[in-house]
């Protein structure tokens, strides 16, 4: 895996809707984007979407291949889940910042 230095790492928790803006957004502002998913199909999205590194949480456990690469300067967790995005703590660098988004349909009656 790649070496990340912290300064310029950023993680995109999640590929759907709003994490493939997420990954454009990151690479587009210099960072190296690390893109973390379920399942191998999803690398090739991320990748195209500007992803440097793709993480498969299937085989890989995020945090440590975050630390291993440095730490991550801020994850962006677009997955609304305590469960998914509690462990990606443990990968972000000293005074790394975990970004929680997430979009809700407002219905009026």
């Amino acid at each position: 895996m790649p070496a990340c230095a912290a300064e310029t790492c950023s993680l995109c928790q999640g590929i759907g809707g709003l994490g493939h803006l997420g990954i454009q957004f990151a690479r587009q502002m210099g960072f190296h984007t690390v893109a973390i998913g379920r399942g191998s199909d999803k690398e090739k999205l991320a990748k195209e979407l500007g992803a440097h590194v793709y993480i498969d949480i299937a085989v890989d456990d995020a945090a440590a291949a975050l630390q291993r690469m440095g730490g991550a300067r801020a994850i962006l967790a677009t997955a609304p889940s305590g469960a998914a995005m509690g462990p990606l703590v443990s990968g972000l660098a000293t005074h790394g910042k975990l970004i929680v988004v997430e979009y809700r349909r407002i219905r009026s009656n």
